[in-house]
């Protein structure tokens, strides 16, 4: 079908989601990032909530298969936000599907959905006025688009030349958003609906050739579900979303590895993990507060038994440990290492009964186990900022049991 682009030139238009961001042709299969769906609570491992104001609430329903974001009175917010921030490959369309019910329109109330953060990102606004798609850059909303200006589909069902699917946008109705983009620090963000099986793009932004920088500072963004009152009253569903590479991907970047070490005052670089039924800590990962965006995952871990105890292993995410357990950075790797008590005896470093257990298992004494994580789960960071902890800890089986560890993991 021949159209005219933006700069007023012809070209041949495949048509709609024929074509991934960067115009190829869409004939593989897309690699999933991130995937959420709620149906059986909130995600708590993949989602963080933060909360403020008094009388808002945050209630998941089995019923929508997701959780309804309630604010009644002025300074009232909730925001829910992936853990992770979702590696962009360069060269890739990146792809992101999130459906929601913004409920319609309320005065004084802003609801936004996409991939973002409160400092750069894609999502769709709408508030007590206005629908507008926004790119944001440096907790600067740098370029937002009302629906009537839509160089697409203004969807207003008038079916004239800006409105060629007919479709009239109900925001009081669940929906199905899309969002694609190119970013080698520029290119093309594509955005629209999914609307009875077929996608709807609705608005592009054109950054290369006509920008003089980079149209936001980062791709590697979580997904987020935001709604916030300065006085009105109303709600939002957060229901399911994806992120997904397309064109193919590769998970190269680096493997780095550590282990426990021994420190000059120790007489061994093992932990004293004495008593029966006690959790202790060894290594500790977490991301540095410079690199949130960074994606780990983890590679495999290694523990070696110095006595003949048999023991419990467990990785656990944000576990409470108690002891001197500091984290610092290791040369220029993305993340921080906290190294298990090596001094005294027993260790210090016992491990509460809190956080999530990811991967478990049983070791043996007088061994060494090496075990593959068969997961792309990555660690992340709060909305404040907050990086998960990573935990490989132990429980010995019999007494006195000396232990050592070690992780390795993939930086990308």
């Amino acid at each position: 079908m021949a159209k005219s682009n933006h700069h007023g030139q012809p070209f041949v238009d495949f048509n709609g989601f024929v074509k991934d961001a960067f115009g190829r042709i869409r004939v593989s299969q897309p690699h999933s990032i991130f995937d959420s769906k709620q149906l059986y609570d909130k995600l708590p491992l993949l989602y963080d909530e933060e909360t403020s104001g008094g009388t808002e609430t945050s209630t998941w329903s089995a019923a929508i298969g997701g959780t309804t974001m309630q604010v009644n009175a002025n300074t009232e917010y909730v925001y829910r936000q992936s853990f992770r921030r979702m590696d962009y490959q360069s060269g890739k369309s990146h792809l992101i599907l999130a459906t929601c019910n913004f409920w319609g329109q309320d005065t004084d109330v802003v609801k936004r959905v996409g991939y973002f953060d409160a400092n750069n990102g894609i999502f769709l606004e709408v508030n007590g006025t206005e629908i507008k798609w926004v790119i944001r850059k440096n907790a600067v909303d740098t370029n937002a688009v009302l629906q009537n200006e839509w160089n697409i589909d203004i969807m207003n069902g008038s079916r004239q030349a800006n409105n060629q699917s007919g479709f009239t946008l109900d925001i009081s109705k669940i929906q199905i958003l899309i969002i694609d983009f190119e970013w080698l620090g520029t290119g093309v963000v594509r955005l629209g609906f999914l609307i009875d099986g077929i996608p709807f793009y609705v608005h592009t932004f054109h950054n290369a050739n006509i920008n003089e920088t980079i149209y936001m500072e980062t791709p590697n963004l979580p997904v987020r579900y935001e709604i916030s009152s300065s006085g009105g009253s109303g709600k939002l569903d957060h229901i399911c979303s994806t992120v997904m590479s397309e064109g193919g991907r590769e998970d190269s970047g680096f493997i780095h590895g550590v282990a426990q070490q021994k420190p000059a005052d120790a007489s061994a670089s093992y932990s004293n993990a004495n008593s029966i039924g006690t959790r202790y800590a060894l290594l500790g990962l977490r991301l540095k507060s410079t690199a949130l965006g960074s994606t780990i995952i983890l590679e495999d871990i290694s523990i070696i038994s110095v006595t003949s105890d048999n023991y419990l292993w467990e990785i656990l995410i944000d576990p409470t440990v108690a002891g001197t357990f500091t984290y610092a950075g290791i040369g220029d790797e993305a993340v921080e290492i906290a190294y298990g008590d090596v001094v005294t005896n027993p260790s210090s470093n016992t491990v509460g009964t809190d956080g999530h257990i990811i991967m478990t298992g049983y070791g043996s004494g007088s061994s060494t186990i090496d075990i593959k994580f068969p997961s792309n789960f990555s660690i992340g960071s709060a909305i404040d900022g907050t990086p998960q902890e990573l935990i490989l800890c132990v429980t010995p089986l019999t007494s006195n049991l000396d232990i050592a560890g070690a992780i390795n993991w993939r930086e990308l």
